[in-house]
């Protein structure tokens, strides 16, 4: 039982206080002028909540019947035990936050109103401790809860059962299903945005939702008593793949069986182990490691003793109806664990657990806030933090699993997600686990494949298949491009896109009409990693430009390190391009090389770049006015700052560059919000997709207002790279000529001192995909093809946006076309030979009848 008692607000900190200026009775704050003025009220404090302030006034109110002042008249008064600012509540008054909406907030939410990351956290995590005791608000607990009275799901909140709908196929050929409600009708569709919880969203009509049961056969299919690390990066779906084995494996979902299961792949092929478990699952996030290891200690020992709690009373029954207070040990978590551990092995039950973001504090400790020096103190921090959760946490899990397959172990299944193979360096507990994340049968658990997408795409937004294809176009440039296996024999598997962000964009889409930032609800903890990469030393930004230039990089992947390692970052090159890889910023390429995946990771790398270039004079004056007169016409200047870059690289570089290294340096050289890389066109709308129904533009610099009335003009520019290796080879006459550094060192010299002309009869060299063989043309040839091309684009650019499916003209989300408009367009061929010699062409100013702007804030 809890006991509450009224304690005064001016027991806290005084509302009146200048470093207070959301205080709900702040009248003096600019900041709380339009907030409401509330008395300092009478509140309670719940011991079970460990501090958890619910204002009196609001004692016989339902949480979901909260004002937006009763909202900020919380936080405020909750805001010292979860590290909150006045400003960071601010935020959520100036967004009028009330009851359920408040109830439903999610880190994404928070963070797309401008909460940093951390604050953004922590009122994730009090809505949660809130949830947890919305049974304690204005009515008593009983002191031993039935498990027929109440029904506490695999996110261990307590809830009334609600009822679960029916699911039905959207597509006989593809795994995606919907609930469907007896009202549905043309209801809105959902899809499960930030939610983890399998029951939940089979609950909520319209909801769309993947099946991804088929990998829980997979899993057993390995080991039937599994130890599993699975690793992804954020907002991949791990906590609901985790949520799911948590719903399937729980004894008390049985009854549930067939309604929650039934249509989908497991229903329909169940193993021998459903329903099986008592399930116990923990969440490592919502730990704090910011503070001192006193601080950490306690709210490991907070957080871990409240899941068990929880979990003691969901399982009482099955557990004999035992006295939590013999089994929970307050400032020792540990040995509550063990507690527990042997209680359960006193039953006659087994366990799942479920370990979600394992590894959240060695990120949190290393790669949040400002790049701390590798001291002593600070080695000595991280040290102990690793060494505590070893101990504490995973050793006696450890001890739960018994010896590897024991059918007499107390935990049967243990499944533990993450980003990064931290923790498992030396002796760790955790190497009794198999990281399963590159095995190739199960690549598809986390993610979301093209065919997925589109039928998404189509059932979301309600669109036929072609009306969706411009929208899974433009996904397919930012989302797509993952592949998790671990062998490059495997890598016939598909891309796979982030599951999150394909969510994201059509929530907005559905919501706004267009997506202005799509990589807004990218992970946080990448922003940080690319800041912490030095201008120079062992690893430095001239690697994410090596990067860029060729394309992809060979290194081998480290499997496992500590958190000192972590610290070391930037020091060790292997390590560098193993965290990039595993925090889902570069991905493996189909030769076991890894690579850039898509554009929202492109973007993230390239602006990292552009940090790093504004440094340099030499690069720095350039840009802007290069910028500036291309949108004018005059590619000239472009061409110089193109030029000076890439003469920064080495040949060894330059030898293996290709078109898509260039299309690379010439976006890192343009302002991200003012370029839309590979404008898709609809060429010949008569045509069937892969007969030349389409062209891609690459690169278009949309028009904008340089004043009042005037626009500058919009600039396509086609891009042609001339390889060293393809000249040395055209020379020859023989696509056998050995290329070595020196021959292509040389040809590089060459061009150097040889006129225009001279260049342009040079002989070229390349493999032809379509004739499957190698062809021999000159430079001049290549130019005057590529004009032709970009005349094309920009006679179809000219003709506006595709209106009718037989229409040619823009097909591109990422342009917006209007009709009230007389905007000016300009071309431009940009052909690159070797690292030192460009080559321009110009073509006639074109005006057309519309306005064209870009959509997307990158």
């Amino acid at each position: 039982m809890s006991e509450t008692v009224p304690v005064s607000c001016a027991s806290r900190a005084s509302p009146a206080s200048p470093a207070s200026p959301v205080s709900p009775t702040s009248a003096a704050s600019p900041a709380s002028a339009a907030s409401p003025a509330l008395p300092a009220p009478t509140v309670q404090v719940s011991s079970i909540a460990d501090g958890l302030v619910i204002p009196g006034n609001l004692g016989t109110k339902q949480v979901d019947a909260w004002g937006d002042s009763d909202v900020i008249e919380f936080l405020y008064l909750n805001k010292d035990k979860y590290k909150l600012k006045d400003r960071h509540i601010q935020l959520l008054l100036d967004q009028e936050v009330a009851g359920k909406a408040f109830l439903a907030l999610t880190q994404d939410d928070l963070e797309r109103w401008k909460v940093p990351g951390g604050p953004a956290k922590a009122i994730v995590i009090l809505i949660n401790d809130l949830k947890k005791f919305i049974g304690l608000v204005g009515e008593p607990v009983p002191a031993k809860r039935k498990r027929k009275d109440s029904l506490r799901l695999s996110d261990d909140r307590p809830h009334k059962r609600s009822k679960i709908l029916p699911a039905r196929n959207v597509n006989d050929a593809s795994t995606i299903f919907e609930s469907v409600a007896e009202d549905d009708g043309m209801q809105n569709r959902e899809v499960p945005f930030g939610n983890p919880n399998f029951r939940d969203f089979r609950s909520v009509g319209s909801m769309l939702f993947v099946d991804k049961t088929m990998y829980i056969e997979q899993l057993e299919k390995v080991q039937t008593h599994f130890r599993y690390t699975f690793l992804r990066p954020r907002r991949f779906g791990k906590s609901a793949f985790l949520g799911l084995l948590c719903t399937y494996y729980d004894i008390h979902t049985a009854g549930e069986f067939d309604e929650l299961f039934g249509p989908l792949y497991i229903g329909k092929h169940p193993t021998p182990w459903r329903n099986k478990h008592l399930v116990l699952k923990f969440d490592l996030s919502s730990i704090s490691v910011s503070g001192s290891i006193d601080l950490m200690r306690e709210s490991f020992n907070e957080k871990i003793n409240a899941v068990l709690k929880v979990f003691i009373e969901k399982y009482e029954e099955e557990l004999a109806y035992p006295d939590i207070a013999s089994v929970i040990v307050t400032r020792d978590a540990s040995a509550s664990l063990n507690n527990l551990l042997k209680l359960v092995g006193s039953s006659n039950y087994t366990l799942f657990v479920g370990v979600d973001e394992y590894d959240s504090p060695a990120n949190n400790s290393v790669f949040t806030g400002a790049n701390e020096e590798l001291n002593q103190a600070t080695l000595q921090r991280v040290t102990q933090i690793e060494q505590f959760f070893k101990e504490s946490f995973f050793a006696v899990l450890k001890e739960g699993c018994g010896t590897m397959g024991d059918c007499g172990a107390i935990i049967s299944k243990f499944f533990v997600t993450g980003v990064t193979p931290a923790f498992r360096e030396g002796i760790s507990p955790l190497q009794e686990t198999d990281i399963i994340s590159g095995r190739h049968e199960l690549h598809g658990i986390c993610g979301f494949t093209e065919d997925e997408v589109s039928v998404l795409v189509q059932c979301y937004l309600r669109k036929g298949e072609k009306d969706a294809e411009p929208i899974v176009d433009t996904m397919r440039r930012l989302y797509n491009g993952y592949h998790f296996a671990n062998s490059a024999g495997d890598m016939n598997t598909p891309g796979l896109y982030n599951p999150q962000l394909v969510f994201h964009f059509l929530r907005e889409l559905a919501s706004h009409g267009s997506v202005s930032k799509p990589n807004e609800a990218t992970v946080v903890h990448s922003m940080h990693i690319l800041k912490y990469i030095a201008d120079i030393g062992e690893f430095s930004v001239d690697n994410l430009i090596e990067l860029i230039t060729s394309g992809s990089v060979d290194t081998e992947i480290v499997s496992q390190f500590g958190f000192v390692e972590l610290l070391n970052f930037g020091k060790k090159k292997n390590l560098c391009w193993s965290l990039l890889l595993y925090l889902g910023i570069l991905t493996r390429g189909s030769n076991g090389r890894l690579k850039i995946p898509n554009d929202v990771m492109k973007t993230e790398v390239l602006q990292r770049i552009r940090d790093f270039l504004n440094v340099r004079e030499d690069i720095r004056n350039l840009m802007q006015p290069a910028f500036d007169r291309l949108t004018l016409g005059d590619v000239v200047c472009f061409s110089e700052l193109l030029k000076t870059f890439l003469q920064t690289r080495a040949t060894r570089s330059v030898m293996t560059s290709s078109e898509a290294m260039l299309q690379g340096v010439v976006e890192l050289l343009l302002p991200p919000r003012n370029r839309v890389p590979e404008l898709r066109l609809v060429m010949d709308g008569s045509k069937s997709k892969g007969d030349g129904r389409f062209g891609f533009v690459d690169v278009f610099i949309p028009p904008r207002h340089v004043s009042d009335t005037t626009r500058s003009l919009g600039t396509a520019i086609e891009l042609k790279y001339i390889t060293l290796s393809g000249l040395v080879k055209g020379a020859a006459n023989n696509w056998d000529q050995f290329v070595d550094y020196r021959n292509s060192e040389n040809m590089n010299k060459n061009l150097v001192a040889e006129n225009d002309d001279a260049l342009l009869d040079r002989k070229y060299m390349f493999w032809s995909k379509e004739k499957k063989k190698s062809e021999l043309m000159t430079v001049r040839d290549i130019v005057r093809n590529a004009e032709t091309q970009l005349i094309a684009y920009m006679e179809t650019i000219v003709k506006g946006e595709v209106m009718g499916y037989h229409e040619s003209g823009v097909f591109d989300e990422r342009v917006r076309v209007t009709e009230s408009g007389r905007d000016r367009l300009k071309g431009h061929v940009i052909v690159v030979v070797g690292s030192h010699r460009i080559i321009c062409r110009s073509t006639k100013l074109m005006t057309t009848n519309f306005q064209y702007d870009s959509v997307f804030k990158t």
